[in-house]
């Protein structure tokens, strides 16, 4: 509520009080076992039965915090409006500046929401370009918007079903991600060079033309079944 946070026993059916607010209106974050929510005192922790307040580093005391996500049995991800990603780690009790290679974009486009997809990928949202998706290292893999099928950059919600399907909320309608489909991204990053004109697979062979040339997969590099490298190949004309 504006005041206070509660927990709910499901076994004894009852309810307990466990912090009340003076100034601010909490903020409430879980993940798959844990739930987070800041206050005047700064962020608590409740798993299991027992609450712990988290000691803030000095420079994030005065930021505030947008999202916690599930990182790893270990870790969670700590979103802060101005520093951008943190790591925490449940051992240690103790944040970490996670590397994620787009957090000025974040900032910039306003950032919304991210959910963990698998052990090493993630999807992160914003009002003004989409989604991004990215690797458990923090670099991206690609993006999803207006200009490859989102029915609007203006992302309002994300959700994962239990089966894995992502549910995207736009503020033109709701766009769908099937998990049963098999997706790939591809671009310059993998050796491509020039606008695509055309694709086709031959002989077990994925080619790909370009105004720059044809180019080949190569099958020793693939990382993750979602990022693959290309190599130029050359063309003979017929005579």
């Amino acid at each position: 509520s504006e005041s206070s946070v509660y927990a709910y026993d499901m076994v004894n059916d009852t309810i307990e009080v466990f912090s009340e607010f003076n100034k601010t209106q909490p903020k409430v974050f879980t993940t798959s076992k844990e739930v987070f929510w800041t206050d005047d005192k700064g962020i608590t922790l409740f798993s299991g039965s027992t609450k712990y307040l988290l000691t803030i580093p000095d420079s994030l005391k005065d930021d505030e915090l947008l999202d916690i996500v599930y990182y790893s049995s270990l870790h969670v991800l700590v979103r802060f409006k101005k520093t951008g990603f943190y790591r925490f780690d449940f051992h240690s009790m103790t944040f970490e500046k996670f590397n994620f290679a787009a957090d000025a974009f974040l900032k910039k486009n306003s950032y919304v929401k991210t959910l963990r997809i698998n052990n090493n990928l993630f999807v992160t949202t914003t009002r003004k370009c989409g989604l991004l998706f990215f690797k458990s290292d923090g670099s991206v893999i690609g993006s999803l918007n207006e200009d490859n099928g989102l029915f609007s950059n203006n992302v309002t919600d994300l959700f994962i079903d239990n089966h894995k399907n992502i549910w995207i909320a736009t503020s033109h309608g709701i766009s769908v991600i099937n998990s049963s489909l098999v997706f790939t991204f591809i671009n310059s990053r993998a050796g491509l060079k020039g606008s695509i004109a055309d694709i086709i697979r031959f002989k077990n062979r994925l080619l790909i033309a370009t105004l720059q040339g044809v180019y080949e997969i190569i099958p020793e590099i693939n990382l993750n079944n979602n990022t693959y490298c290309f190599s130029n190949i050359e063309v003979k004309p017929i005579t």
